[in-house]
């Protein structure tokens, strides 16, 4: 059995906030550039919201330089939450972009990902199997949040279509799944969303407001349990900070790498200025 390859790498890299904090100001070179000094992987966020231009992609793939560098594509929001009117074109839109990605050596997997309220019943497993119909040619790795999905069959079904299953960390509230370390493909995936259970449904609340957590040291040492039997069973194992405000999940990131590894690892210059870890 080949060695077992460990991915990790933050859920996206334009965000405002990381100016001046994980990024030095007046960066020029490209964010990516930046953090594959760093990471071996990013997940990307940008195809959720709408479809990238294929151009753009190419891009992605020619800038980064580090020869085992992945990509994580995620699916479009309108396959995994509006779930209604999908065109053919849509379909093979994003068919496109992940073979651009993947005949470039840059793709890890298809990230599909589901809200909390989509739930484990008939209608839903029609739309899963549709979409696992659509992509098959691809490394998918499903998300669900809900408690509902945590069931052997669901597991089960995962294995036989050889789909990925995605282990989170969230807040433990309302029906949510709680940290996990299930492998149901030869990828095992760990996401980490932080653990911010006030702001995760409140009212007012919006994404940098959720993602707006730092994990302490115990709170490590309960992710590093599952992230290594994740690692034991994975052929390839990618962990991903989404906890994403101010650059905590660079910093939980990269504490992480170091208990792997049981090194020291660098932290960004400018993140030493706003972090004591």
């Amino acid at each position: 059995m080949p060695d077992h390859q460990l991915y990790m790498g933050p859920a996206g890299w334009s965000y405002v906030d990381w100016k001046g904090v994980v990024y030095p100001k007046g960066m020029k070179a490209h964010p990516l550039n930046f953090l594959e000094q760093f990471f071996n992987m990013v997940e990307i966020n940008t195809s959720f919201y709408h479809l990238p231009r294929l151009s753009m992609v190419e891009n992605w793939c020619r800038i980064v330089k580090k020869k085992e560098f992945q990509f994580i594509m995620k699916l479009g929001q309108k396959f995994t939450h509006v779930r209604e009117d999908i065109t053919k074109e849509e379909i093979e839109g994003y068919k496109n972009v992940f073979s651009t990605v993947k005949y470039a050596g840059r793709l890890g997997g298809v990230l599909i990902q589901f809200p909390w309220s989509f739930i484990n019943i008939g209608e839903n497993n029609d739309h899963l199997k549709k979409l696992i119909e659509w992509f098959g040619d691809f490394p998918l790795i499903v998300e669900v949040r809900h408690i509902t999905w945590h069931k052997r069959p669901f597991f089960e079904f995962l294995n036989k279509n050889n789909v990925g299953f995605c282990n989170i960390d969230q807040p433990e509230i309302k029906n949510s799944i709680t940290l996990t370390d299930y492998v149901t493909s030869d990828i095992g995936y760990l996401r980490l969303h932080g653990r911010n259970k006030k702001e995760w449904f409140g009212k007012n609340t919006d994404r940098d407001k959720r993602y707006n957590y730092l994990y302490n040291k115990d709170e490590l040492g309960q992710i590093m349990e599952r992230l290594r039997k994740i690692h034991e069973k994975g052929l390839k194992t990618f962990v991903v900070g989404n906890n994403h405000f101010k650059g905590q999940a660079v910093v939980n990131l990269l504490q992480i790498g170091s208990l792997f590894s049981g090194s020291k690892v660098s932290l960004p210059e400018p993140l030493t200025q706003h972090y004591s870890v």
